[in-house]
């Protein structure tokens, strides 16, 4: 079913005049809703995600299974299917990326799942929609294409799309016949390629091994809990969960053995074969944590600073990563329609780029700012106390600085190298206190939004907070303004269930990880409405 938006709340902006060039698909009946009734007289077409039923899922998100080029056509990213490749993605990242975040699994969506690639080629196929079946693997959450100030087009890109392309390039054997006519074209090793090349070592001699050891003897026990009622009645239960590798690997967790534990003494069994498998247990679940401690301590060397015996080790293998990269970036810039040189890649700090970075159509970039958070929230704090003094929203005040102040040099760190990634393909950067968060409280992410233009104003459509914190919207939308008067802000809110859109960043997704627009073939390309990506 096909909606018109309108009706809007309100305290919303309207959007007027609005030609339905496009048509926004969104992958969530109750944000369905929300966008019906905050965007007043848009008359862009809106649909449900015509995966939602085929999924047969709550919630779709359909900007990962495909990335919008300005032109319409969509880039349907390679099936990408490895054995351990979260493990093999977090030994192939810079210095910099954020190894814990990634190794627990958060930063890689559904988008080249293969039901989810299978569904967007149909969609395609069917509504004529021009595609491309790519050989890379960029999700579209963890693209942005943006014009320059020359008009051409510039790419940024997530590190984890870069690895995930090179690891699909390499599934497809790609490097075979491209590597060697490639070999003399190619800078001198970076400290990324001389990374790789370490760590390549060390996931096939040291990581593989144990991690085979460690599945065998899961799989025992696993064997063992589904045969025996014992082990239930006398084992912690913790223990006896079926987790999965990543889940049972904290990067973070302690450096030793887990102590077996019993939820009965020995007095309660009641015969020697009881004791028996409780004592095979035991032995399993020993060999299980010493396998864990080993992999843990193997995974602890991919992050460990470069020596100047590693670049002697490894000159040669470094090369020939260094080549790959070269390769892997020349096939992604073809495939999204950019010059190389055009091309950023940036570090991430969130689930993809477009939960930190959102762009407009003249090429400026907005990333999240730790430090421009805390001057936010001092903002903020002081107009709760002037206005009307209330104590719970000053308590959440106080544990987002205390949040903000702990990622406030990571973020700083990261963000220099950002803005230089952006710049030096001529973007303009601005930093913006975009996320809130902390333990306990919701979390508010407004840089998760997509544009729409209308009656000559964009505007930018992004996450609604709960009615008590409905300030830091209101601050979000005056930085915008400061620096950019022509753009207006949107926030999407469901007034039957207002904490929806927290429910969603808390897994990992916002507003626009979960709509996506389609050119109306029965429409000219350039009229009014336009998203960007």
């Amino acid at each position: 079913m096909t909606h018109a938006l309108a009706s809007a709340g309100p305290s919303q902006r309207p959007l007027h005049h609005v030609s339905p060039s496009q048509t926004l698909y969104v992958g969530n009946e109750k944000i369905l809703g929300a966008l019906i009734a905050n965007l007043e007289n848009c008359k862009i077409p809106i649909s449900l995600d015509p995966l939602l039923e085929k999924a047969k899922d709550i919630t779709v998100y359909g900007r990962d299974f495909r990335v919008a080029l300005p032109s319409g056509t969509q880039v349907i990213p390679y099936g990408l299917d490895m054995p351990n490749f979260q493990v093999k993605t977090y030994s192939l990242l810079p210095e910099a990326s954020d190894h814990c975040i990634t190794l627990s699994g958060a930063l890689y969506g559904k988008g080249f799942q293969a039901k989810n690639r299978i569904q967007a080629i149909q969609f395609a196929n069917e509504h004529k929609i021009p595609y491309v079946e790519a050989r890379s693997c960029i999700e579209g959450g963890n693209c942005r294409i943006v014009p320059g100030l020359d008009g051409a087009p510039r790419a940024i890109i997530g590190v984890h799309s870069l690895v995930a392309s090179l690891l699909a390039l390499e599934q497809q054997q790609y490097f075979s016949s491209h590597l060697m006519q490639s070999y003399k074209q190619t800078p001198p090793p970076s400290e990324h390629s001389f990374r790789m090349a370490r760590n390549s070592k060390i996931y096939e001699k040291e990581f593989l091994p144990v991690y085979e050891r460690y599945n065998s003897i899961k799989t025992a026990m696993e064997r063992m809990q589904s045969r025996s009622q014992v082990l239930n009645l006398f084992c912690d239960e913790h223990l006896l969960s079926n987790t999965s590798f990543l889940e049972d690997l904290n990067p973070q967790g302690p450096e030793e053995e887990a102590p077996f534990s019993r939820k009965r003494s020995f007095s309660e069994i009641q015969s020697d074969s009881d004791e028996g498998q409780i004592s095979e247990f035991q032995q399993l679940l020993h060999e299980h944590s010493s396998a864990l401690l080993k992999i843990r301590r193997s995974l602890s060397k991919y992050t460990q600073p470069l020596t100047v015996y590693d670049k002697e080790d490894f000159l040669s293998q470094a090369e020939e990563w260094q080549t790959k990269l070269e390769i892997t970036k020349e096939v992604i810039t073809s495939e999204l329609g950019v010059q190389k040189e055009h091309l950023a890649i940036v570090d991430q700090g969130e689930f993809h780029i477009d939960m930190e970075i959102f762009t407009t159509k003249n090429g400026v970039a907005f990333i999240h700012d730790e430090r421009s958070c805390l001057f936010a929230l001092q903002a903020i704090r002081r107009a709760v106390e002037l206005q009307s003094p209330n104590s719970d929203l000053l308590q959440v005040i106080e544990k987002y600085e205390n949040a903000s102040v702990e990622r406030e040099e990571a973020c700083t760190k990261r963000n220099k190298r950002i803005v230089e990634a952006l710049q030096s393909i001529g973007c303009s950067v601005n930093l913006i206190s975009g996320i809130y968060r902390a333990e306990g409280e919701p979390t508010l992410n407004f840089m998760n939004g997509f544009f729409l233009e209308s009656g000559g104003s964009e505007h930018f459509i992004t996450n609604g907070t709960p009615y008590d914190l409905v300030i830091f919207a209101d601050y979000f939308a005056k930085a915008l303004r400061s620096s950019h008067p022509e753009l207006k802000s949107c926030f999407v809110n469901d007034q039957k269930s207002p904490a929806i859109m927290q429910e969603f960043l808390a897994r990992n997704g916002g507003i626009r990880c979960i709509t996506w627009e389609v050119l109306n073939t029965n429409h000219p390309r350039n009229v009014d409405l336009r998203p960007y990506s």
